[in-house]
């Protein structure tokens, strides 16, 4: 990927960086970096907030480069914000408070689109709904072999596979 696109991301990391240092920590942001993953497919992008580091993905940018800048950058560098200034992990109130005093929307999920694999198995799950399933992708699958549980949103029950 050209220089041109990381030269943007940089911009734009190096604005919030200075923004976040006068309203939080002067110092206190300076050593994040960023790279970008070609792996990632549907994630715009994921902050390894102990690390000071974030990635994202060269696809979702290359598609929709001004609202990935306006969107994603500030979103993942938030996390790394939050976790530093407030011990904070994931969507809580502390990243939406940094989210707000940087200038943006708090919002957790990206709208761009994405291309699904059309081959990709899933899984048919159910909750206390009555007639509601839910498809699960084969890594989330995978996930719950190994002991994690997902609940539906409207019934707050855990899912289980429809046998």
């Amino acid at each position: 990927m050209g220089g041109n696109k990381m030269e943007k991301i940089g911009e734009k990391l190096k604005e919030l960086v200075a923004k976040a240092e006068i309203l939080f920590y002067p110092g206190k942001f300076r050593d994040v970096y960023f790279s970008l993953n070609r792996r990632l497919t549907s994630t715009a992008g994921r902050a390894f907030i102990a690390e000071g580091r974030m990635e994202f993905s060269e696809i979702l940018y290359k598609q929709n480069v001004e609202a990935f800048l306006e969107d994603t950058v500030p979103h993942e560098l938030a996390h790394i914000i939050a976790y530093r200034v407030y011990g904070s992990h994931g969507h809580d109130a502390s990243w939406k408070k940094v989210m707000m005093a940087l200038g943006y929307e708090p919002t957790r999920c990206h709208s761009y689109e994405v291309q699904k694999r059309s081959s990709a198995k899933s899984y048919t799950y159910v909750c206390q709904c009555e007639g509601k399933t839910h498809n699960v992708s084969a890594q989330r699958q995978a996930w719950i072999n190994k002991g994690k549980n997902y609940k539906c949103i409207a019934c707050g029950t855990v899912i289980r596979l429809d046998k």
